[in-house]
């Protein structure tokens, strides 16, 4: 009796695996969507934003950047769906800050401000992107040169990325520490990161030369990033976005 006690446990959870395993981006979207969420009612008073506007600007942001990065895999297997990716991440990286820019002039809140908390909602879906690879088992990295036994652990140096990035900014942003810089930052730094990881990557579809798709994308990242530092550090020392946050606080 105990035996078939056992088995039949044993049925239920390989049933419940093997559901959260088929429906892991659905999993993995509504805790991207909480967790915005969460973020952005951290800045309730700074934003003075309220749940309904704060669930509207996060079920966007899962949905739009959803989108760019399936789109985005499309696009790089020149719309050959059998050779695509099932997402590229930086079609969501390169897309999202159009909609939390539209959302702070159409709202008329601190662009400075909403741009610096959007950096920590698009590692937020990075994140969420990154477990799913985990779980559907793609991405690898090599084996190692020096023991094939093993492989570059690619996903979890990015998960690890993901989280000192988030720690050393959680309470930086939305003081007078940061001013915008934190977005055009993470493109530098992530750009960097991937450029360097992509060597080590197994790659399944885009490769130009001896570069993958994703190393172009990363060396744009970084090219934008360093632009957008240089004009955000700009407009802050002549006082123009100083200003805008005094204000705004007000």
């Amino acid at each position: 009796m105990d035996n078939c006690a056992y088995i039949r446990e044993n049925r239920i959870m390989e049933t419940i695996i093997r559901w959260i395993l088929s429906h892991n981006i659905v999993i993995f979207a509504v805790l991207i969507f909480i967790a915005i969420i969460f973020w952005l009612l951290r800045f309730e008073n700074k934003l003075k934003i309220n749940i309904p506007e704060a669930s509207l600007v996060s079920l966007l942001h899962v949905v739009i950047g959803w989108t760019c990065m399936r789109f985005l895999a499309i696009v790089e297997a020149g719309f050959d769906l059998e050779k695509a990716a099932n997402i590229r991440l930086y079609g969501a990286i390169f897309a999202l800050p159009f909609l939390y820019y539209a959302w702070a002039k159409k709202t008329n809140r601190s662009i400075p401000l909403v741009m610096d908390i959007s950096a920590i909602c698009v590692i937020c879906g990075a994140i969420g992107g990154r477990f799913n690879c985990l779980t559907k088992g793609c991405c690898d990295g090599i084996p190692f040169f020096f023991n094939e036994a093993y492989r570059w652990p690619l996903r979890q140096i990015e998960l690890a990325f993901y989280a000192i990035f988030i720690i050393y900014y959680f309470r930086k942003i939305g003081t007078a520490k940061t001013y915008g810089q934190v977005y055009p930052i993470y493109l530098i730094s992530y750009g960097l990161l991937r450029f360097i990881c992509e060597f080590v990557r197994k790659e399944y579809t885009t490769q130009i030369g001896i570069f993958h798709i994703a190393q172009i994308w990363s060396l744009i990242a970084i090219a934008v990033g360093v632009v957008w530092l240089y004009e955000v550090n700009k407009k802050y020392h002549s006082g123009v976005i100083h200003r805008k946050l005094s204000n705004h606080d007000k």
